[in-house]
Formats: structure tokens, C-alpha cells, sequence
């Protein structure tokens, strides 16, 4: 009974001396975690229970999870003033006062909502306070204090400007409201004072002869028992005043009075009894200061965070759950946890792999390379390592102690023992072990027999007295632990299951842990009850003594890992379980597991197998990674306060806010039926341990069970919700305590889409009633629509079909109409000559209406386009009138024309307006009978802005005015009129007269109601009509000289492309002035084009494109031949094609049929502006062909000096634009420029031409293969070179040979080479 009682005793004092107690470890906080700075100034906690934070890096509040960062805004947005936040106050109202470097502000938590008090006020920098529940005073910066009304929110100049008047200073640094209705002020420049709360006086307290004159004071803090105020200074230490009234003294601690105290708060965490004060300072951290002593104490420093002892204090507050938050300025904030668990912890440099308490009390640990390690009863600990003794190298696996007061230890190497007085020596019976592996050992105190596991040897049976060792299962047996019941049985760990021996029988019997488990059995405890419990690499498994069905548990059911390591009991029959993931403890009359991790106080979150053991006194200990635990169970008692409130802090639909609030008021809230979802952010305001709160929800009109949340996430998602009434209850608890828990509840309204109001199924009602009734008739009208859809596909063929007949019959009418052209010129006889410009305009009347076929397709397909120009119409109709004047006059039809002003202009579409008034005449021409009468009149403009033109003619019988402008009219031209009309702006109308039928058309006048763009003007839309003065004038042509002397200076043309017919014509009828080189194909004529370098080109272009495009764009990309003017033809109307010419490059698009003479005057045109252009810069680029060897002369010019560069290099491979920009001194950018001005080319192309050039020159003048003259122009491969020359000329370097070696004519030369060629 001694023994035993002197064991306990030992042991406790030994627990005592060697095991730290600690309180849960502290977290800090930083950048890393969302803060959005380190430059901390102020902590407070508000009425709801968030925690707000500020620095000078911005205002945050954080509800144990996550921070949210107030971010400034546009000034009256609601938004917090500066991302500077100074201090922050909770009033007795609950109201959020924040002090800016911007000024003073309020905030409502509900609408998100910050309030400036003053803006008059800047730059406050200190607390803000409240003093009788009435006023808020603040100060900071050189204004001095600032009294607010904490009703009203606004300041009280009255008050503040008296307080101020007494000040000595205005530079307040701190302020402090005592019990006595007093207000301490320390001032920037030191010293300090007291304020009368009322009358704003003044007083100076005593101070002791040790105290400089003007102390920098930091804080103030009052003793609300003894009334003692608390004066932390940077000069002074700590100031202290021990009752009102009372002169301040010095404390007389050396560490209190010679430190820089910068905040300080009453105690409620470090110490156990007295009263205590929490001093933060500027540099050292926290002390703890005990004002009945005066003196300085120590504490546990191991909760702290690595770096506290380096911490600048800025601030120091207490929550509501009794954590403690410091401001640490350049580090963060850190929480300081209360204390709740009492664990205690001591360290050791490696893994605890075994323990054992020898009859002396000592602790022996093993560990996993640093082998046995002992601790006495004054924590001394003593190592017995490989180099000390005979233990092995490796892990120590096993430890126990027999009744002898041996200490049994297995290794990986065997089994070893060491005396009470002697050292260790290896164990060898005679039936030994060997040296196996010892996974674990027991000990049979009963038989006095030791118990030795081995991985695949079996289990051995050991006598401490004899040595011997029996052999007791198979020899390749994998047993992984051992365990005695209370009745003598053996329990055996295996792989998915547990042997049972019962030494009285030597009989085995087994246990599976389940079906096809295969799950490791780590460990193996008998608890009070006789059940069975067996730790396992998958879950706890419990073998119950009066049931044949194991159980199993796992994390589902609270466990922290499902790998359990160790097993102990404590009296209460509560297990301990120590995992992978932390302790745990089992209730198995509550079937509840509480977990405790590292935040908790354990020493690690991650045990060791069966390395644990219990003293004595019935403290449980457990080893780890690092260290041991050890702890009373009575001491881990789950606290008694209230479950952390649940606050709902943010509710969305379709993803956007739901009304402008922060915190969701819990009356309710409405959410669209169109969006039918929702995501509600929630907070859960713990600080103690937030990483053990579990969180679940139920969506009630929904839901029947309780839905668990994600660990840490603080967001419900629910999609698809029909229309109806909810209610979201969201529930938080402690892991440890679920059945205690907070629940916070909203109600929510999902209203029904409109669809689905009763009104909206009336009108779906209805819908399907007419829906039937619109089948019903649809199907009446099918065999209509089918047939008027056959009709109208029928009419399009038709129209379709005329419009390319049209363009078939364009080219033999251009053989027609130049023909006559050139017969009209050359008519000397004025009736004859007046005969032929009545066919030539009746040959353009045809052209017109083949144009209309056209025309009316584009209208259908909204492509037509309109360009107005000023022009004077009463000569326009005129001239069309007298058009048809034979025709009038073959059949008597007279016609009269009358106009009331010679002149009259009105901006009109000259190519449609034809097309209007030439349908209207020929309709009336159609429609008079003979010796009728046509009569056209043209008012002036009226007051309505109209001018007015109607178009009379006699008729025998009316016609149908319903019918007449109608497709199924009198024809497609009556309806063209119209249409074309209309989109002119103006109105046709026809009505039945007493003398026939008139037509009335009505244009606006001005050009008031026409777009920039109607107007802008368009090469495709020429004047139709020239004024002529007479007759003669109209038909004159200049006469050819043929014989003349400069027949052979003439220009040279191209004509490419086109049928044979045009293609001839077109060369007999230019080659009186022109020397034509005709092609066929267009693909030919490139190479015509790049040797002869003519002076224009003609192509013919069909409705496609086709390759006249093609060789416009080769002739336009060349640098050789850009500068050639290109001519395009064709027969389609189509203004894509015209666009995609100008595109291309082409100088002029014509249609065909075209006269002659019009071709004629634009090619004189395009090749006389060319030569302008050329006759420019023709002499602006020189090859110096006499020094074709030689470098190039720079020129006193930029091209000169441009083109001597390039000379210089012209035999180098890797001369590129940015080798010419370098050399020229000049950026890529403005060579570009400089050259584009001067010559219109581009750097490369220069390059590329001079070079070309320059080969031409060598192949026609020197005697040098095509190899050679590649290289000396700069090319490495000579294919790339006949590539880049047949480019260039159109043909390869051999075909070139050929043709112009020895070539001396100098017209071929200059169209080769350009004209510089004659300086050689």
C-alpha cells in the first residue's frame, strides 16, 4: 500500500514539474488571411459581435473566419471616408464610430451605410469616447477635441470651442473618461491633464520628483475597484495614480518603469487570482503587471505566437467569450484564447513511440531515433541512445515495466532490459526471439509473464524470473499489438481482425473486424463495462462482451480520423482515443465524441501508436510527434457559455444583391419568381475555436432534415424553388457540444412568376382557344398561300430570268451602240447627224430598260441606293421628252411641255429620276390614241415646299387608279416608278380627267429632308444629261490625225480580257491613238504588263470578278508597276463588284455598254494624272549603274543618302529594313513615313526594286550566270531569287536573258530599269 502510494505521489510531482500547462494556442493574423494590412491601430467589438479592425491600411471587420475590408469611395456615396482608419468606438447605443484620417464618421450596420459627422473636422487620430451617455469626444491631429452629440450625430461647436478655450494644447494624442465624470487628454507634445466633463476646466494632477516634467503618455486605464488610474507613457514606464486625488508616482518595478507602455486592460486570462493588468508595450510584447505588488509577473509565454516578445502593443481588448485581441503594429492581430481545456504538454526533439511510469514514478519514452529517454521527478530528462549503450540504432517500439522493477523495451532489433540499478543488456532466451522486430509487449502482473509481439514471428510468452521464452502461435505470424483483459485472455491485433489466447487452454481463437476487412489493428483496450475496443486503420470497432455483433465508428460519427493510435480509460468510462487529427474522448452512455486539437492545447494534432499511458493519479498521457500531452479528464470540461450567434450577412438572387443591406433583417425578405434561387452568406461570430463549429440549415416548406454545411464555408446555395413561403433556419454549434447551438431564422417569399398568376392562366386559356380556331383557319388558307407561293416563284423566275437575259444582251449592244457613236462623230449632214443622236439616245432608253429587270430585284432586296445631286429638271424632262419625239410623231401624238421658270433645281437622284420619268411617258405614249396629245407640266415650288410635275394624256377610257401602280398593273414600270418615287421622298398618284389621265408627282424642294450621306457624292453616279448650246455642239467630235508625227510616241494600252468581238473593237477603236497590246486570258497579261510597262490597262470584268481582279491586284501590289492606271469593265450592275475594284486598286469602274468617247476622255484622264504624279518623284531614286561593284554615293538628301545605304549592302544576305533604319539613323516608324511622302513606297519594296533593278542591269550588261547575280544582290538561295525576279518582271531570270540580253533600245531599258539606267 506504501509502494503504491509513493508511486502516485511521484508521479504527480513529477507531471508536475516536467508538463507546461497550457490554454489554447493563439492564432494571428495578417495579410495572408485578408487584413489588408499590418499597421494596426484599433480593436473593438460591436453590439451584434463582429470584430473590427483598424490600421492604416484600411477599416476590416472579421467574424472568425473571414474579413471584409471597407473600401472608400466617391465622397457622399455612403462609403467610409479614408482607407485610413485611426480608432473606432462602440457606444452604450450600439452605434460604430470611426475616426479617419478624413474625418469622423458613423456606421449602420443594417444598410452598410458610413456617415461623416463633420466635414470640417480632418485628421482626428484619437479614441472617441462617451461620457454620460450624451456626448462623443475625439481628438487628434492640431484642432484640438471635437464634442458630437451622440443623438443627434452632430457636433456641438458650442461645447467643443469652451473645451478647447482651456486646453494648453491642441495636439491631443489620447483621451480617457473616467468614473468621476473626468476626461484625461495626453497632448503630442507631451505632458497630459485632466477635463472637467462639464465646464470643460482644466486641473493639473501632482506628480512625484522621479516623473519628468512632461511625460509622453500613451494610454490611461482606471481600476474600477480601488479607483487607481493606470498611466502607460514612452519616457516614464508605468505611471501610476493609486486613488483619486492622489499624486502620481512611478512604479517602482524596474521592468514596469523602464519600459515603453502603450496599452493596457484588465486581466482576465493569465493569472488564476489577484488582481492583474495586461501591459502592452512598444517593442517587448505583453507583461503582466500585479497592482498590490507592484511588481511584474511571469506567465505562460508558450500560448503566445514565435515573435510576441517583439511586438509593438497598439491596442488591447477583451470579447465577448473573454478572448483577448491585441493590435500589434507591423505584425497583424492576434486572439489569445481563453482558457477552457487545461492540457499540458513538455517537449521532446523527436516521435514518442512508446511510454511506460517505472514503481519510482520516472517517465520512460521511446522515441523514433533518438532512443530511450527518461524523465525524473524534477524534469530532468536522460537519454540512452546507440553510442551510450547496447540499444540499437532505430525505433523503440514497445516499453513496459514487471513487478521485479525491470523495464522491458522492444526495438526493431529485438527485445532489451535494464535492471533498477543496472545498465541495458540484450534479452536472449533460450527459445528467444531473436532479434524480431517487437511490435509490442505487456505484462501479466497476475502470472508474472511477459507478453512480446514480433512482425512475423509470432507472439512469445516470456518468464521476467526464468528468461525462458515459449513460443505461443506461428512462427510467420504479423501481430501488430497486444492487450490482457481483465480474465487473463491475450488479445492480438492482426491484419481485418483480433486473436484471442486464453493461456489456461494454449488456444487461439479469432474476430474479424468485418466482412473482407483488411484494416491494420493499431490498438486494443478493455474497458470497465468488459467490452472491447480495437483502434484500427479504419475506425473505432467495439466488440461488446454480451453481443456477438461488433460496432464500428468512423468520422462520420464524430471521429476526427479514422486511424486510431492509442486507447485509454478515465474513472469517469470515458475513452480517449488519440488519432492522426487529434484526441478524442467517447461517451458511450451519450454515444458522443468531443475532439481537441492543437488549437485546443495539445501538444501536436498527429499521435503516435500506442504510445500512451496513465499515472497514478489518473492523469492520461499520450505521445506525439513532438512531445507529450498529459491532462485530467475532470479538466476537460466543456465551458457553459451560449453557442456563438448565427447572423445572416448577405442574401442574393440571379446573381445580384437583394435591396441595398449588409445585415439581412430576420422579418423576411422577397424574392422574384423569375429568379426562383438564392445564396445567403451567414457569420458565425466565434473566436475561441472557430475551426470545431459545425453548421447545418433547413429550408422549411422545402426540407424535412437537417442539412450539415461544408466545414468553413458560410454560404447556402438552393436553385429551382417553386413559388410559396419559406423559412431558413440555420443552426451553429461547438463539435464538442452539438446539442447546445445557436440558430438564427429568415423568412422568405419566392413570388409566383406572372405566368403562373390566375389571370395568366385565363390568358393561356383563351390562347389555346385561338390557337385552335387560328389552326382551324390556317389550314383554309394553305391551299391559297401554297398557290400564291407558286405564283410568286413563278413572277421572281421571271424577273430573275429578264434580268440576266439583260446582261446577256449588254455586249452585242455595245457593238451596236459605239458603232453608231462613231458614225454620229463623223456625219457631216446636221438631219443626219440629229437622226443618229435620236438612236444613240433610244440605244440608252434600251440599256434603261434592261436596267429596270435589275432594278426591280434590288428593290425587293432593299440594295438600291440613292445619291442626290442638284440639278435642273425642267431641261431634264425636256430631254427625255424629246426622246421620244419620232415616235410621237409617227402616230400625230402631240407633245407639249411647259414650264412655269426656265429654270428650276431640285435635288434629285439623276439615274432613278430618268427611270420615273421615262416609265410615265412611255406609259403614256403606250396608252394615247393616235392624234392624241401628251402634255407635261412643271410647277414652281409651292407653299407646302412641293414642286409639282404632271404628265397628261388623252385616253379613250379610264383607267384603274386601285390597279394602275401595281406589279399586275400595266407592268412592272408603272410600279418601279412609284416605288423608286417613294424612296426619293416624294408622291406619284394618278387620277381620271376630262381630257384622260393625269399623273402627279411631287418632290420636296431644298435639300432640307436628305441625309450627308443621300448626298455625298459617288463616282458611280455620274451627270446623265449635258447642256448643250446647239445642235452642232452636241454632235462635234475633234477629227484623228492619223499621219501625225508623233504617231510613234504614242502611249502604249494594254487591253486584257473580254470575248473577241469587244476585245477588237476596243483595239480599232483606241488605236488611233494609242499603241494596243491585247491579251485573251488576264492570266497572260501580267507578263505583257511587267515587261512592256504600258501606260495603261483596260480589263474586262464579268459578274464574278473573276481574274481581272486578280491582275489588278498584282499590277497595283508590284513596286514596278503600281503607279500604272487600271480600267475595269463590266457588264453587271451589281455595286459589290464596283466596291470590291476600288478595293482591289482599279483607277475606274465602268459598265458596259459604255461610248466611246466617254472611254476615250478617261483614259486621257487616269494616264495624265499618273504623269503628273510620276513626273514628280521620277527622279528621286538612283542606281548608279557605271559602279555596280562600287558602294553608292549618300546624296546631300535623305533619299540619296536612303538609297547609298542600300547600294552599300546590296550584296548582303541579312540587310533587312531594320539594318536601313539603323544605318539612316532613323526609326522603322519614320523611314516608313519619309519614304511613303516622298516616293509612295514602302522601305521594304525599296529595297526590293533597287535590287531587282539591279540584277536586270547585271543579267542584260555583264556576262554572269543567274547564281552569281543572285548572291551579288544579296541572296542566298538562287530559287527564292528566280522566284522574287519572276515576280517582279513577270517572268524568270532565264526567260529575261533571252529576251534582253545586249538589249540597248533605251525606250526597253527605261521601262526596265527606270531612267537612271543612262548615268552608266
Amino acid at each position: 500500500m506504501k509502494d503504491l502510494l509513493f508511486r502516485i505521489l511521484t508521479s504527480t510531482l513529477l507531471l508536475t514539474a516536467c508538463l507546461t500547462a497550457s490554454a489554447q494556442r493563439s492564432r494571428i493574423y495578417n495579410t495572408a488571411d485578408g487584413l489588408p494590412g499590418s499597421r494596426i491601430s484599433d480593436i473593438r467589438q460591436d453590439r451584434t459581435g463582429f470584430i473590427w479592425i483598424a490600421g492604416e491600411d484600411g477599416l476590416s471587420r472579421f467574424d472568425g473566419t473571414t474579413f471584409r475590408t471597407m473600401q472608400p469611395g466617391v465622397k457622399g456615396s455612403g462609403s467610409i471616408a479614408s482607407s485610413q482608419a485611426l480608432s473606432i468606438l462602440n457606444d452604450s447605443r450600439g452605434t460604430l464610430w470611426v475616426g479617419t484620417a478624413a474625418g469622423l464618421q458613423t456606421f449602420d450596420p443594417e444598410e452598410g451605410f458610413f456617415r461623416t459627422v463633420s466635414d470640417d473636422y480632418t485628421g482626428i487620430s484619437a479614441e472617441y469616447l462617451s461620457e454620460k451617455g450624451s456626448e462623443i469626444w475625439s481628438g487628434g491631429g492640431t484642432r484640438g477635441i471635437l464634442i458630437t452629440d451622440a443623438l443627434s450625430q452632430e457636433p456641438d461647436s458650442a461645447r467643443t470651442a469652451m473645451v478647447n478655450a482651456h486646453l494648453p494644447s491642441l495636439q491631443v494624442s489620447g483621451l480617457y473618461p473616467d468614473s468621476r465624470g473626468r476626461i484625461w487628454a495626453a497632448f503630442s507634445q507631451g505632458g497630459f491633464c485632466v477635463i472637467d466633463g462639464k465646464s470643460g476646466a482644466v486641473s493639473d494632477i501632482p506628480m512625484s520628483n522621479s516623473i519628468p516634467a512632461a511625460p509622453h503618455v500613451n494610454c490611461f486605464f482606471e481600476d474600477q475597484e480601488s479607483g487607481a488610474m493606470l498611466i502607460g507613457s514612452s519616457d516614464a514606464g508605468l505611471l501610476i495614480q493609486d486613488a483619486p486625488d492622489r499624486a502620481i508616482r512611478r512604479s517602482s518595478d524596474r521592468q514596469a518603469r523602464n519600459g515603453s507602455i502603450s496599452a493596457i486592460i484588465e486581466d482576465r486570462i493569465f493569472s488564476q487570482d489577484g488582481k492583474h493588468f495586461i501591459l502592452g508595450s512598444d517593442g517587448h510584447g505583453l507583461m503582466l503587471y500585479d497592482l498590490s505588488q507592484d511588481a511584474m509577473e511571469e506567465f505562460d509565454r508558450s500560448i503566445l505566437p514565435g515573435g510576441a516578445g517583439k511586438w509593438k502593443v497598439r491596442s488591447l481588448m477583451f470579447d465577448s467569450q473573454d478572448n483577448l485581441w491585441v493590435g500589434a503594429y507591423l505584425s497583424g492581430v492576434s486572439v489569445i484564447p481563453r482558457r477552457i481545456y487545461r492540457f499540458e504538454r513538455t517537449s521532446v526533439s523527436n516521435c514518442v513511440t512508446a511510454l511506460t511510469i517505472d514503481r519510482a514514478g520516472n517517465i520512460w519514452a521511446g522515441s523514433s531515433s533518438q532512443g530511450l529517454i527518461r524523465i525524473d521527478q524534477n524534469g530532468k530528462k536522460t537519454r540512452y541512445s546507440s553510442s551510450g549503450s547496447v540499444l540499437p540504432d532505430g525505433i523503440i517500439t514497445a516499453l513496459e515495466t514487471d513487478r521485479h522493477g525491470n523495464l522491458w523495451i522492444g526495438t526493431e532489433k529485438g527485445i532489451y532490459v535494464k535492471g533498477t540499478h543496472s545498465t541495458i543488456n540484450p534479452f536472449t532466451p533460450e527459445g528467444g526471439t531473436g532479434s524480431s522486430m517487437i511490435t509490442d509487449l505487456e505484462y501479466d502482473r497476475d502470472h508474472d509473464r511477459i507478453y512480446a509481439s514480433t512482425s512475423g514471428n509470432g507472439m512469445m510468452v516470456i518468464s521476467p524470473t526464468t528468461g525462458k521464452a515459449v513460443k505461443a502461435t506461428d512462427s510467420n505470424l504479423h501481430i501488430t499489438t497486444l492487450h490482457i483483459g481483465a480474465d487473463g485472455t491475450v488479445w492480438a491485433g492482426i491484419n481485418g481482425g483480433l486473436l484471442r489466447y486464453d493461456p489456461m487452454l494454449d488456444r487461439f481463437s479469432r474476430d474479424s473486424l468485418s466482412a473482407g476487412s483488411t484494416a491494420t489493428v493499431h490498438c486494443i483496450y478493455g474497458s470497465s463495462d468488459g467490452d472491447m475496443w480495437a483502434g484500427t486503420s479504419d475506425g473505432l470497432f467495439r466488440f461488446p462482451h454480451n453481443s456477438g455483433n461488433n460496432i464500428r465508428y468512423s468520422t462520420d460519427d464524430g471521429l476526427p480520423s479514422d486511424v486510431i493510435c492509442s486507447i485509454l480509460e478515465d474513472s469517469g468510462g470515458s475513452l480517449w482515443l488519440s488519432t492522426t487529427r487529434g484526441l478524442c474522448r467517447y461517451l458511450p452512455s451519450e454515444s458522443k465524441f468531443s475532439r481537441y486539437s492543437k488549437e485546443d492545447g495539445t501538444k501536436d494534432d498527429e499521435f503516435a501508436y500506442r504510445a500512451a499511458c496513465e499515472t497514478g493519479d489518473g492523469r492520461l498521457i499520450f505521445g506525439s510527434m513532438t512531445g507529450l500531452t498529459a491532462f485530467r479528464p475532470e479538466d476537460i470540461v466543456e465551458p457553459g457559455r451560449d453557442a456563438a450567434p448565427v447572423i445572416i450577412t448577405g442574401l442574393r438572387a440571379g446573381g445580384g444583391k437583394i435591396g441595398n443591406i449588409d445585415l439581412v433583417p430576420s422579418e423576411g425578405m422577397k424574392i422574384p419568381g423569375s429568379l426562383n434561387s438564392f445564396t445567403a452568406g451567414f457569420s458565425v461570430l466565434e473566436y475561441t475555436s472557430p475551426d470545431k463549429i459545425i453548421c447545418s440549415y433547413k429550408l422549411e416548406g422545402r426540407d424535412r432534415d437537417w442539412i450539415n454545411i461544408p466545414a468553413g464555408k458560410r454560404e447556402i446555395n438552393r436553385e429551382r424553388l417553386p413559388a410559396g413561403r419559406y423559412t431558413l433556419k440555420i443552426r451553429a454549434a461547438d463539435a464538442n457540444m452539438p446539442s447546445r447551438f445557436s440558430e438564427c431564422i429568415l423568412s422568405l417569399k419566392i413570388t409566383a412568376p406572372w405566368y403562373r398568376r390566375w389571370w395568366a392562366y385565363m390568358i393561356d386559356f383563351l390562347i389555346v382557344i385561338s390557337a385552335l380556331w387560328f389552326v382551324a383557319l390556317d389550314l383554309s388558307n394553305r391551299r391559297t398561300l401554297r398557290r400564291r407561293e407558286k405564283e410568286s416563284g413563278i413572277k421572281d423566275f421571271k424577273i430573275q430570268m429578264a434580268s440576266d437575259i439583260s446582261e446577256e444582251i449588254r455586249t452585242p449592244l455595245t457593238l451596236v451602240m459605239s458603232p453608231l457613236q462613231e458614225m454620229r462623230e463623223q456625219e457631216k449632214d446636221p438631219k443626219r447627224k440629229d437622226l443618229y443622236n435620236m438612236m444613240c439616245r433610244n440605244c440608252q432608253r434600251i440599256i434603261r430598260s434592261l436596267n429596270q429587270m435589275s432594278d426591280l430585284r434590288r428593290l425587293d432586296s432593299g440594295e438600291l441606293e440613292f445619291h442626290f445631286r442638284k440639278t435642273d429638271i425642267v431641261y431634264f424632262v425636256k430631254d427625255i421628252l424629246h426622246s421620244m419625239s419620232t415616235s410621237a410623231e409617227s402616230r400625230h401624238i402631240a407633245l407639249d411641255f411647259s414650264s412655269e421658270e426656265p429654270e428650276v433645281q431640285l435635288w434629285i437622284d439623276q439615274g432613278h429620276f430618268d427611270k420615273i420619268i421615262f416609265n410615265l411617258l412611255s406609259n403614256a405614249l403606250k396608252h394615247t390614241p393616235d392624234h392624241g396629245r401628251i402634255s407635261v407640266r412643271i410647277s414652281t415650288p409651292s407653299e407646302s415646299g412641293m414642286v409639282d410635275i404632271s404628265i397628261m394624256h388623252s385616253c379613250d377610257k379610264p383607267c384603274d387608279t386601285g390597279r394602275i401602280f401595281s406589279r399586275k398593273g400595266d407592268g412592272p414600270g408603272l410600279y418601279l416608278a412609284r416605288s423608286l418615287t417613294t424612296l426619293q421622298h416624294g408622291k406619284l398618284s394618278a387620277s381620271n380627267v376630262e381630257q384622260g389621265v393625269l399623273f402627279s408627282l411631287q418632290f420636296p424642294y431644298g435639300n432640307r429632308h436628305l441625309t450627308n450621306a443621300e448626298m455625298s457624292p459617288t463616282e458611280r453616279h455620274k451627270e446623265l444629261y449635258t447642256r448643250y448650246s446647239t445642235d452642232d455642239d452636241r454632235t462635234a467630235m475633234p477629227a484623228d490625225d492619223e499621219d501625225s508625227k508623233e504617231y510613234k510616241s504614242r502611249k502604249t494600252i494594254v487591253v486584257a480580257g473580254f470575248d473577241s468581238e469587244i476585245r477588237n473593237y476596243l483595239k480599232s477603236a483606241l488605236r488611233r491613238q494609242y499603241n494596243i497590246r491585247a491579251c485573251a486570258d488576264t492570266r497572260n497579261a501580267w507578263g505583257i504588263i511587267s515587261t512592256t510597262i504600258p501606260d495603261a490597262v483596260i480589263t474586262g470584268m464579268d459578274s464574278s470578278g473573276g481574274n481581272s481582279l486578280e491582275l489588278c491586284s498584282k499590277v497595283k501590289h508590284n513596286p514596278g508597276t503600281n503607279h500604272i492606271p487600271v480600267i475595269i469593265l463590266s457588264t453587271s450592275d451589281d455595286d459589290e463588284n464596283a466596291e470590291e475594284s476600288t478595293r482591289t486598286g482599279a483607277d475606274l469602274y465602268l459598265k458596259l455598254p459604255v461610248s466611246i468617247e466617254m472611254l476615250r476622255g478617261s483614259l486621257a484622264n487616269v494616264i495624265s494624272t499618273r504623269e503628273t504624279i510620276r513626273s514628280k518623284y521620277a527622279n528621286e531614286i538612283h542606281c548608279d549603274y557605271e559602279q555596280i561593284k562600287l558602294e553608292g554615293k549618300a546624296g546631300g538628301n535623305f533619299i540619296d543618302e536612303v538609297t547609298a545605304i542600300i547600294h552599300r549592302n546590296i550584296s548582303n544576305p541579312d540587310f533587312t529594313v531594320t539594318s536601313l533604319s539603323r544605318e539612316a539613323g532613323i526609326s522603322r516608324v519614320h523611314l516608313n513615313r519619309k519614304l511613303k511622302d516622298a516616293l509612295n513606297i514602302s522601305p521594304g519594296s525599296l529595297i526590293k526594286t533597287i535590287k531587282m533593278r539591279h540584277a536586270a542591269y547585271l543579267l542584260i550588261h555583264n556576262d554572269a550566270n543567274i547564281s552569281d547575280v543572285s548572291g551579288s544582290v544579296g541572296f542566298t538561295s538562287p530559287s527564292y531569287f528566280t522566284s522574287s525576279f519572276h515576280e517582279y518582271f513577270g517572268m524568270t531570270p532565264k526567260e529575261f536573258l533571252s529576251k534582253y540580253r545586249g538589249c540597248t533600245d533605251p525606250d526597253t531599258l527605261d521601262k526596265l530599269l527606270g531612267s537612271d539606267w543612262r548615268q552608266a
